[in-house]
C-alpha cells in the first residue's frame, strides 16, 4: 500500500487506525447480534413464517447496521490511505 517502508511514527498510527477498526468491527459486530437476537425474540426465528412487512422490516434493520459497518470501514480506509511514508 506504501511504496517504501513507514518510519516508526506512521506505522505506529497505522497500528492505531487498524485497532481502532478492530474495536468498532467488534462493536459493530456486537450490534448486529443484538438486533438479530432482539428481533427474533419478537417475531420468532422461522423467517418463513415471517409476513412480508416483517421480513422487510429485518432487512432494514439489517441493512442499517451494515450501512454503519461500510461507513466506519471506509473512515478506517482513508485514515489509512492518509498515512504516508
Amino acid at each position: 500500500m506504501w511504496p517504501r517502508p513507514l518510519d516508526a511514527g506512521r506505522a505506529a498510527e497505522v497500528r492505531r487506525v487498524v485497532t481502532d477498526w478492530v474495536k468498532r468491527q467488534d462493536a459493530l459486530d456486537r450490534k448486529r447480534n443484538h438486533f438479530i437476537k432482539a428481533f427474533r425474540g419478537e417475531h420468532g426465528s422461522d423467517r418463513n413464517a415471517w409476513s412480508a412487512d416483517v421480513l422487510a422490516a429485518y432487512d432494514a434493520g439489517i441493512e442499517d447496521v451494515n450501512g454503519e459497518n461500510r461507513a466506519r470501514l471506509e473512515e478506517a480506509a482513508r485514515a489509512l490511505a492518509d498515512v504516508r511514508s
